[in-house]
């Protein structure tokens, strides 16, 4: 029984029709990003605010998550995050999502040069631009500290920061740069020795600086003493308490300092998990023994054990195991956490990227935090507090309503290009069907060339990811640095583009040798390849209004429910306005990729099935290769690992969603345009988009222009 357009007009082939699915797409992503917004909020318990802070002449972005009604009189501990390289903050939502449910304020921070925050000429690393090197110094994380301490409602004797990959060390920075290595009986011996000139032996300063005082001092000195002790307990109380470490391969190193005259070894003044994956093929997945231990710290320790470490760091003390030990049951881990001397490791079986959307990280990040910071929904010691279950998490809801969102956005393109193409201006867009003498599809050829498809796709990616995801450069040169400005993990995306279109070239060719054979002629008529350079115009203003539209709809979603189309490591989402020119050479390079693919994906389709299934294929066997490489690698991390993957992926992830997307954008705007061009325009302008938005461009120095001082951003 046929259901007629009027009953049902959701479809491309009508003005009204599109019109329809349009507002139907739209009212789903404006729809799932209120969702997404009510599970960021916790149901709105939470309130959360976009940021700019400006401490040293550049614009440093954050989230600020504050639980509902508080005020200057409420006094609640804090937690910073510190993303990855190759990311920024919106990637660890669920880390902010779940402290911020149980009552925690937290700063989700972009670094400096990644996201919407500036480079600043001297950084709060103390590097300036002559030395600028992205990756050294904290890139901001002090800047935001010291903003956290200045929020009336934030305890500054709580404080802590959780950082990922690159984010770890730089939160490991920030603790050095405020923690330090001295202990607080360090600072006291100094100020004996310095202040009031006694001198001590290697043993005496050792001993307890209070009792030295009073031994040494007479009354108007100890007085003083000790109000010199008071003030620097108050500053020693606000330093920085602890850091989460993920996706990083060790603990902060012991120093050396100078404590009365003499060099002594001290570990860094803070307390200190390390959350790691087991299969993180950059280096802590080497670190993990299937009998329970881990070699983090200067000895094999048990995981998911409490420990207290010396101050030289020579020895770890076994305190308990994390779900029986409290700060409630123990207090020799509350005397750890006093001391800033806790150390605890946990491995997950997870990869490096996995840690950035991992319920298990997530998890022991939110079960350590609540402990050290004495916290949940309440301070833990209080018995009238009702803590929330670390096992407690919403956060993936909204993950899956983003990517809900995100598909709709790209699910606009459809039926934007089908009213676009239906105007008189547009529609010599659409090619006319040439007449050919091809008949069906050689099916055994089809399948050969089908094989041969994802045997290609395959060996594409496993050659980008092949050198991990910085220097994933088969020729073993940065490629024009000063065009090509995103960040060098964004590399394994560019390299597998290039392979994949050096692979779409052999395909062309075989396919093309294949019809001559069968039919007499190469098959490439069908692809209209030859336009007027009107026209050609004319189909790049299409792609440019359908990028235009999906970035309304961002600032949208962004400006009302401050949310982003993402889906793990596949996102779109806001980026510095001057991206978009650092976007053009990308733009350029990808648009001949994806214009060479299109003619391998769209060359001689099946006419013996329905264009239903016919699309379903083509899918298939386009991303099939993408998918078994993931498969068997995830299989044999978990079979057979022994510390390196078959293929890191760690920034490939977005591969799995993005491949199939970009195939059914070709092969759908050819059948609505007879023409492999537009899906090509569309298709590079998505993926430069995609990259310049999630990578950044900080690996070199790029100070402020006319376009971000005229848009600010």
């Amino acid at each position: 029984m046929e259901i007629s357009e009027k009953r049902f007009p959701l479809n491309l082939k009508s003005a009204k029709g599109a019109r329809c699915l349009l507002f139907l797409l739209i009212t789903v992503i404006l729809v799932s990003s209120f969702a997404a917004a009510l599970v960021s909020s916790n149901g709105g318990k939470v309130k959360i605010s976009r940021l700019k802070i400006d401490a040293r002449g550049a614009e440093l972005d954050m989230d600020l998550y504050v639980p509902a009604g508080v005020s200057d009189s409420d006094s609640l501990p804090c937690v910073l995050i510190a993303h990855g390289r190759g990311a920024v903050k919106n990637t660890y939502r669920g880390y902010a999502e779940e402290l911020a449910r149980r009552g925690f304020v937290v700063l989700n921070v972009n670094a400096y040069g990644q996201g919407l925050s500036d480079q600043p000429v001297n950084d709060d690393g103390g590097y300036g631009v002559a030395g600028f090197q992205f990756g050294s110094g904290p890139c901001g994380m002090i800047d935001a500290l010291n903003f956290a301490r200045s929020l009336q409602y934030v305890d500054s004797t709580r404080i802590a920061m959780i950082g990922h990959s690159l984010g770890s060390s730089r939160i490991t920075d920030a603790a050095v740069i405020d923690a330090g290595y001295y202990t607080f009986n360090d600072i006291m011996i100094n100020v004996l020795a310095d202040t009031f000139g006694q001198t001590f032996t290697e043993e005496e300063i050792m001993q307890d600086a209070d009792e030295l005082a009073a031994a040494r001092l007479n009354v108007d000195q100890l007085s003083y003493y000790k109000s010199i002790r008071a003030e620097k307990e108050a500053e020693y109380n606000t330093r920085l308490s602890t850091i989460v470490l993920t996706g990083a391969g060790s603990g902060p190193a012991p120093s050396n300092v100078m404590v009365g005259g003499h060099e002594v070894t001290r570990e860094l003044q803070v307390n200190v998990a390390v959350i790691a994956g087991m299969y993180d093929a950059l280096g802590p997945g080497k670190l993990w023994n299937k009998d329970g231990t881990a070699v983090v710290y200067s000895q094999p320790v048990e995981m998911e054990n409490w420990y207290q470490v010396s101050e030289d760091g020579t020895v770890y003390t076994k305190i308990g195991n994390v779900y029986e030990t409290t700060i409630l049951n123990s207090d020799a881990l509350v005397s750890a956490f006093g001391s800033r001397s806790a150390r605890i490791v946990f491995f997950n079986p997870e990869s490096h990227s996995e840690q950035c959307w991992s319920t298990h990280s997530i998890r022991d990040s939110v079960r350590v935090i609540t402990q050290v910071l004495n916290y949940n929904r309440g301070n833990l010691t209080d018995s009238t507090t009702q803590p929330l279950n670390p096992d407690n998490s919403i956060w993936w809801l909204r993950q899956i309503f983003n990517l809900i969102a995100m598909m709709c956005m790209i699910g606009t393109i459809f039926p934007i290009v089908a009213l676009l193409t239906g105007t008189k201006f547009f529609s010599p867009c659409v090619s006319e069907k040439p007449e050919t003498r091809l008949g069906n599809v050689n099916k055994r050829a089809y399948w050969i060339i089908a094989a041969v498809t994802v045997v290609f796709t395959f060996l594409a990616l496993l050659k980008a990811n092949t050198g991990g995801p910085t220097w994933a450069n088969p020729f073993g040169i940065k490629l024009m640095p000063r065009v090509l400005r995103a960040v060098s993990t964004s590399l394994i995306t560019f390299w597998f583009v290039v392979w994949l279109t050096v692979a779409s070239v052999i395909i062309i060719i075989a396919k093309a040798i294949i019809a001559k054979k069968t039919n007499g002629e190469l098959g490439l008529r069908e692809m209209n390849l030859k336009m007027k350079f009107v026209n050609v115009c004319k189909t790049l203003l299409i792609a440019v209004i359908v990028i235009a539209f999906a970035n309304l709809m961002l600032v949208v979603i962004t400006d009302l429910f401050n949310q982003d189309f993402r889906f793990r490591q596949m996102m779109f989402t806001d980026m510095k306005t001057e991206y978009w020119l650092y976007a053009l050479p990308y733009m350029v390079i990808f648009f001949v990729c994806f214009f060479i693919m299109g003619l391998a994906i769209n060359h001689r389709p099946r006419m013996d099935i329905s264009e239903r299934k016919e699309m379903i294929l083509t899918v298939i066997i386009n991303s099939l290769g993408v998918w078994l490489l993931f498969l068997i690698n995830y299989a044999w991390e978990r079979i057979h690992w022994t510390g390196t993957p078959i293929s890191d992926f760690t920034l490939s992830f977005a591969m799995l969603l993005f491949v199939p997307v970009t195939v059914y954008i070709s092969r759908k705007l050819y059948k609505m345009t007879n023409s492999i061009w537009l899906g090509a325009f569309i298709n590079s302008m998505l993926l430069s988009w995609s990259v310049l938005s999630a990578f950044g461009i900080a690996d070199n120095y790029f100070g402020q222009n006319i376009i971000n001082v005229i848009f600010g951003v």
